[in-house]
């Protein structure tokens, strides 16, 4: 099989969605590395192309897209905001620094356009996953499943669209579980998992476990960057739906990235979760 010339950089976190995306780049590319920036280090000894760096060793990330020749960079998996208080400059971090303060002032869709903004000064493409395959998002021929219609579904989708619109502009919030117009949860800085768990909890504390019901609808800021921070679900996402006795989750059909499509399709028949693609 003949690998596509482009070299590629896999720059961000250390999640499930991330990994399976650097391996599958590492089958389709001429070139991939892989600069993991978060908390977590990625270990992996006989692969001499991943790379550990603190978010803030900027000079260290360039030298490495120059080094590997690198023409397009993806930037993919969650990085938790980090101190700045704790930010060692190194020559090069040091211009964008009175920048970079600014925009955490603004909120994590400021400081994503940033990032994007230097590296793309440094005269690196940034990429989304979306441009490269098709493997880890919904297509053309995905449809809603349905399998335990509520009234209720469609009126939730409107409010949650207006909710997370509005929230939108404070630069805030991805998802929010509504059930028959009562908001169940919204999602702020703990990320989608914990805010499920929440659900789950205020569930079985009112005894509301029982019978499923409720809408989980997550979908991109209004006006952010569709580059990267793409809304992401997987398997585990229609799992903790189901142990939250959630009914039904509705998403973005073209701006949603998926970890293991085909399995979190097994997960929506397996479980009953109704798929709403919007």
């Amino acid at each position: 099989m003949q690998k596509n010339k482009k070299n590629i950089c896999i720059l961000g976190g250390n999640d499930k969605l991330t990994n399976s995306f650097y391996s599958y780049c590492k089958k389709k590319f001429n070139k991939i590395i892989y600069i993991n920036l978060s908390n977590k280090k990625v270990i992996h000894k006989l692969d001499t192309n991943i790379f550990n760096l603190k978010i803030y060793e900027l000079r260290k990330c360039l030298d490495l897209l120059n080094k590997n020749y690198i023409d397009e960079i993806v930037l993919i998996g969650k990085i938790s905001r980090p101190d700045l208080s704790k930010f060692k400059l190194d020559g090069v971090l040091d211009k964008y620094m009175n920048k970079l303060i600014n925009a955490y002032t603004k909120g994590d869709g400021e400081i994503l356009n940033l990032v994007i903004s230097i590296f793309t000064e440094k005269g690196f493409k940034i990429v989304p996953i979306t441009s490269l395959t098709n493997n880890f998002s919904f297509n053309k021929f995905n449809t809603d499943k349905i399998f335990n219609k509520s009234k209720y579904d469609q009126k939730d989708i409107k409010k949650a669209l207006r909710i997370l619109n509005d929230l939108s502009k404070y630069d805030n919030a991805q998802s929010i579980v509504l059930d028959n117009g009562f908001i169940l949860s919204i999602e702020a800085a703990e990320g989608t998992d914990e805010m499920l768990d929440r659900v789950f909890k205020y569930k079985k504390k009112m005894k509301l476990l029982k019978n499923s019901s409720g809408i989980f609808v997550k979908l991109p800021k209004k006006n952010q960057s569709l580059k990267a921070d793409m809304p992401v679900i997987g398997p585990k996402t229609i799992k903790l739906l189901r142990k939250s006795r959630i009914n039904s989750i509705a998403v973005s059909k073209f701006n949603t990235l998926v970890n293991d499509l085909d399995k979190t399709l097994l997960e929506v028949e397996k479980n009953k979760i109704n798929l709403y693609l919007i």
